[in-house]
């Protein structure tokens, strides 16, 4: 999971460099035409060359709507799906989505295009392709180097570990009057990234081999929904706060990695302190102790 969120920060290294002198040469025209025509591209060769993994015991002529909805809510419908309780997937997705919410919308930009900063689009596209290598492949570096000198090291700890990451980082951001402070946010946010794949990982483990694609498709109806109302939460926000302090909704979006981290302390507590270890039989996907926790 995390060496997937790696291969997107090289593409988002990529694109913002790219964008960044798009913008300052040719406009905003061009640089979403190319991102639109790159989207109709891969759209195409997902639908000619991708392949159901599955077997089906049973194949129809047609796709059913209400059974296809069915399936992806099959998680909280139908607890023979999953090893552990339906409120411990739940409680791991809300936590997700809370985390997630800052990371949606333009906030850094329009700050950085303010005074004092005053960054050109070439500045903002070379620091923001800089500030993603350094988060996706230095975190997932850094994960590497905790997994071997700590071969122990259970993923919630790591999750922990990045949420403090993410709060510290917004909080610096917020304090920024200058360039380095700035630079500073992002090398201290170097872990931020941790959480998203992990908790992804974390959730896997407890769902059913032939349900995956059912998480990940509520894991990404909830990124969606963080991209709408984050960026209009945080930009009206922004608005409404710049008088009073222009880096503030930075110290309101680090509160939100903050309530995850305290939900995720609680959550880390309770599951290892009352553990009673469950597993899947993959040929069976029924729970094996129906009296485990939740």
């Amino acid at each position: 999971m995390v060496i997937y969120d790696a291969v997107i920060g090289l593409g988002a290294f990529i694109s913002f460099i790219g964008t960044g002198y798009l913008i300052e040469f040719t406009g905003f025209i061009y640089p979403f035409a190319i991102s639109g025509g790159i989207f109709f591209f891969f759209t195409i060769l997902v639908a000619i060359t991708l392949d159901d993994s599955l077997v089906h015991r049973e194949t129809t002529s047609r796709i059913q709507v209400s059974v296809f909805l069915g399936q992806i809510f099959s998680l909280c419908t139908k607890v023979e799906n999953i090893s552990r309780g339906v409120s411990y997937i739940l409680i791991y997705l809300l936590i997700f989505f809370i985390y997630n919410m800052p990371s949606s919308g333009s906030i850094t930009t329009i700050f950085t295009l303010s005074s004092p900063f005053c960054w050109s689009s070439e500045h903002i596209g070379w620091f923001s392709a800089v500030s993603s290598i350094v988060v996706f492949v230095g975190g997932t570096a850094i994960l590497k180097i905790l997994q071997t000198c700590f071969k122990n090291i259970r993923d919630e700890l790591v999750v922990i570990f990045g949420l403090l990451s993410s709060v510290a980082s917004y909080i610096i951001f917020g304090l920024s009057t200058t360039d380095h402070m700035i630079y500073e946010s992002a090398g201290v946010g170097i872990l931020k990234i941790l959480p998203v794949p992990l908790i992804k990982a974390i959730l896997s483990r407890a769902v059913h081999p032939d349900k995956q694609g059912a998480l990940f498709s509520n894991i990404y109806l909830l990124d969606t929904v963080c991209t709408i109302f984050g960026s209009t939460l945080f930009n009206n926000i922004y608005h409404h706060t710049v008088t009073l302090h222009k880096g503030f909704v930075f110290f309101v979006m680090a509160g939100f990695p903050f309530i995850a981290l305290v939900m995720m302390i609680f959550v880390t507590c309770k599951t290892y302190s009352t553990r009673d270890p469950v597993e899947l039989d993959l040929d069976n996907p029924q729970i094996q102790n129906s009296d485990s926790p939740s």
